[in-house]
């Protein structure tokens, strides 16, 4: 049973480190266990022996670990905000989606003036290029966020969720009385709800990773194909042949 009491603890601790468990009425506080029940538990939870070929990790990277993080590609996210004059909206906003499609992407939101497109990552700068190609540029803002700290917590807390969960399935099943099993199984739904959020999280920043996002706002031009337009102060003017006039 302590050792049981243990391995919870260990288990939501991985997840939320420095948060108590709840539900374990009775349990023993840590302080009161020996030094050999610690030390086993500590082995159980890293699943390796302390033997010579086998030494006990004190919390130091290795130099493999060092190398994979030091080689490991950033990981960004492209977002672009822009402005064009256009003298045709419908036509532009067309053409931008038609961009979008063109390069691997997809239209994400679409308005009267407006326009929210999703290009694969590796693609961004070849969209950009080609909707200012659209009209003059108003106005431009280019972001590339490094997300790689956030991914990569994100990656160890749920490897971290992922072995807790693992070795509190085997708990389960070595259990041998009521108590034990419920305690177990509540910390499983906890554990099992954790990931369920942790791994929405990375989904969604994979993605955004993985797909730039330009948001592009047509403004349409005062002049048309160079053809200045003029309104007349009075309607009957028109009936004169004014306005044919003053096209010429």
């Amino acid at each position: 049973m302590r050792r049981t009491g243990i391995l919870l603890v260990w288990a939501a601790s991985v997840i939320a480190p420095g948060c108590a468990v709840s539900g374990f009425k009775g349990m023993a506080p840590m302080a009161e266990y020996s030094a050999d029940s610690e030390a086993m538990a500590a082995r159980d939870a890293r699943g390796v022996a302390d033997t010579p070929d086998a030494p006990p990790s004190r919390g130091e990277p290795s130099r493999a670990t060092e190398h994979t993080a030091a080689v490991q590609p950033r990981k960004v996210v492209y977002t672009a905000r822009m402005e064009i004059i256009v003298a045709d909206l419908e036509h532009a906003l067309g053409e931008a989606r038609k961009t979008a499609e063109g390069l691997g992407g997809y239209l994400q939101h679409l308005a009267s003036s407006r326009i929210t497109i999703r290009v694969p990552a590796e693609k961004f700068n070849a969209a950009v290029d080609a909707l200012t190609k659209l009209g003059p540029v108003a106005s431009r803002d280019i972001t590339a966020q490094d997300v790689t700290e956030q991914y990569t917590d994100l990656e160890i807390r749920l490897a971290n969720a992922r072995a807790a969960l693992k070795r509190l399935q085997a708990l389960l099943e070595k259990a041998s009385n009521v108590k034990d099993v419920l305690a177990i199984e509540k910390e499983l739904i906890r554990v099992r709800t954790e990931i369920e959020r942790l791994q929405g999280r990375m989904n969604l920043l994979k993605n955004r990773i993985a797909y730039a996002t330009i948001t592009v706002s047509f403004r349409r031009a005062a002049h048309v194909s160079g053809h200045i337009r003029v309104k007349l102060p009075f309607w009957w003017l028109s009936q004169l042949g004014l306005e044919t006039l003053m096209d010429f």
